[in-house]
């Protein structure tokens, strides 16, 4: 099954596979992969909220809330240090 579309996972919030599940799957992925803070933002849609809440439960202190941003922030987060990824 593909998940990601162009810009993340795609579906409509709440069902397979854009539900808890698979947001809670993702996050222990990018724990197993990435040492250190893990980045979170999210844009404005309703769902953000409580898809960017599950995200930094399970990530625990390893998750950095960057807010609400457009998709190109995460890369300016990244140049500039603010995020870092490895």
């Amino acid at each position: 099954m593909i998940l990601f579309g162009t810009d993340g996972i795609r579906g409509r919030w709440g069902e397979a596979p854009l539900c808890k599940s698979t947001v809670v799957d993702l996050a222990r992925a990018l724990m197993n992969k990435y040492e250190g803070g893990i980045a979170v933002l999210q844009d404005t849609r309703e769902s953000g909220k409580e898809i960017s809440e599950i995200l930094l439960s399970t990530l625990g202190g390893r998750g950095i809330y960057l807010g609400v941003l457009p998709t190109p922030a995460m890369s300016v987060a990244l140049e500039s240090g603010v995020a870092t990824v490895g």
